[in-house]
């Protein structure tokens, strides 16, 4: 999220982007105070255009190489993009 490319650009930059929203937490539980950054607003401000699906469905975006999912639930179908990309090559 904070790391940038040799020309000095957001690595999320242009790029379509997915997570757990922030309009999925709960801002006023005690957990919530210790994030050090909202994912959404922060992609969004270094440029990415951040993706998600309802909660608690499966959501995976794929920017070229850049591969990203919503939560838990997707985490079969990230492995697998990563795995059809690895044999493309």
């Amino acid at each position: 999220m904070h790391l940038k490319t040799k020309d000095g650009k957001y690595l999320v930059d242009v790029k379509r982007v997915n997570g757990y929203p922030d309009a999925f937490e709960r801002e006023g539980a005690a957990y919530f105070e210790q994030f050090p950054f909202l994912i959404t607003k922060t992609i969004e401000k270094r440029g990415g255009h951040f993706k998600y699906s309802p909660r608690n469905s499966v959501h995976v975006e794929v920017d070229n190489r850049f591969i990203t999912g919503q939560n838990y639930l997707s985490s079969k179908s990230v492995a697998l993009k990563i795995i059809e990309q690895l044999e493309q090559k």
